[in-house]
Formats: structure tokens, C-alpha cells, sequence
């Protein structure tokens, strides 16, 4: 026998939600919430994370994880290389403050979206670190015209 994935009660045939889950369903989506409720909602739960993606987060491998905080930070590397025009070497001050600059960036918005209510998910986290650490260095990239500078 199938089991409600909301109350976790047997279910008879080939039904998926038990009588009191489908009718709370069908109150909830006949209702519209307010845009407020709507703002609310997303400012709790930017990324939609539900308890199975929460078990998902938790199957992740560790080595994962640290490939992902590893290429996030050699992006922001990268990136304040780039921010320098890479006129300068790749240790120098200008190109660490720009790595810093994107180092902060990143991980303000990733943990800002990975997370729900204030439980943040460090390993959904290190992802969402690694994607906006290539965004903000391929931000780098265009607004410091990098095509030029590889001479392409």
C-alpha cells in the first residue's frame, strides 16, 4: 500500500494524497494569496527547498562540496584578475581586492538564497556559491572587455 507523502497515512488502491490532505489542497489553491503572503513566502524560502530536497542536500558527497567552494573561489580569482584588466600580477593587491570584492558578493548571495527561514543549508550553499561566483566574475569578465584581453 502507497502512504500520503503529507500525513503519512496507508492510502487504499492507487490513490497519492488521503482524503484530509486532498481537501486542504484544494481549499489552499481555490484561495489566492496576497501578494504580502506571496513576498512573505518567497523571503522564508527563496529557493523553494522542501523537506525531500533537504534529503537530497544531505546525500550530497563531501568531496562535492569542496570541489564546488574550491572552483567558487578560484573564480573569484579569476574574476579580480579580470577586474584588473590583468595588467597586474595574479598576487597583487589590485587583483586580491577584486577577488575579495567577489568573494563577498558571492557568498552574501548564496547564503542568502540557500537557505529556509533561518536554517541556512551549507551544502546546497556551496553551490549556490559556486554558480554566483561564475556569475560575478563573468560579470568581471564582460565589463572588463576579457575578450581583448586574451586577444581572441
Amino acid at each position: 500500500m502507497s502512504r500520503c507523502p503529507h500525513c503519512d497515512r496507508e492510502l487504499p488502491g492507487f490513490q497519492t494524497l488521503c482524503d484530509d490532505c486532498y481537501e486542504k489542497r484544494r481549499v489552499e489553491i481555490e484561495k489566492p494569496r496576497s501578494l504580502i503572503q506571496t513576498l512573505q513566502h518567497f523571503v522564508a524560502n527563496p529557493l523553494a527547498i522542501t523537506d525531500q530536497d533537504v534529503m537530497d542536500i544531505r546525500r550530497m558527497p563531501a568531496w562535492f562540496v569542496v570541489c564546488c567552494s574550491c572552483g567558487g573561489l578560484l573564480l573569484c580569482w579569476f574574476g579580480g584578475w579580470v577586474k584588473a584588466n590583468g595588467q597586474y600580477a595574479p598576487i597583487s593587491d589590485v587583483v586580491l581586492h577584486g577577488t575579495l570584492l567577489c568573494f563577498v558578493i558571492s557568498l552574501v548571495l548564496s547564503l542568502a538564497v540557500a537557505r529556509r527561514n533561518l536554517h541556512v543549508y551549507w551544502k546546497a550553499a556551496s553551490q549556490a556559491f559556486f554558480l554566483w561566483s561564475m556569475g560575478i566574475s563573468g560579470n568581471f569578465w564582460i565589463g572588463s572587455h576579457g575578450l581583448r584581453i586574451l586577444k581572441w
